[in-house]
């Protein structure tokens, strides 16, 4: 899956160095996002066996993280180290949709009551952390 590729690059490489603490903030919540999305792909790669507690609470946490996605980008704070393309607050219409999209498949990630629901709603909230990737971010591979 190519959204976990994108959302498990080391954290660690791309927080050192950063000075401005909006844009800090920011990239720790981008890397909470990818601990959720990295237990989510492991059940649907297999790895992590299928638990719908579990499933529920990562996609009640990427809700959360979706909203909190607008608040910390409503500032248009800038750091050398930033993957955030300006096309974040040039187009703030945009990212705002992708962000409530974001949220709108986390939710119904969290609405399943079955495994054979899983793979479906697990590959929705995938595809809008790559459609959002694809314009606001500064692709660092």
């Amino acid at each position: 899956m190519a959204v976990i590729a994108i959302l498990a690059a080391p954290a660690a490489f791309s927080h050192s160095g950063v000075k401005d603490p909006q844009v800090m903030a920011r990239m720790q919540l981008m890397s909470l996002v990818a601990a959720d999305m990295k237990i989510l792909g492991g059940m649907a790669k297999g790895s992590i066996g299928f638990d719908l507690e579990r499933v529920q609470a990562r996609a009640a946490s990427l809700e959360q993280h979706a909203v909190e996605t607008l608040r910390l980008f409503e500032p248009r704070a800038n750091d050398p180290k930033s993957e955030a393309k300006p096309e974040v607050w040039e187009d703030w219409e945009g990212f705002s949709t992708r962000a409530n999209e974001m949220q709108q498949a986390a939710k119904q990630l969290g609405l399943i009551s079955a495994e054979d629901d899983f793979e479906v709603a697990f590959r929705a909230v995938g595809q809008t952390c790559t459609a959002c990737h694809e314009t606001y971010r500064i692709n660092t591979n």
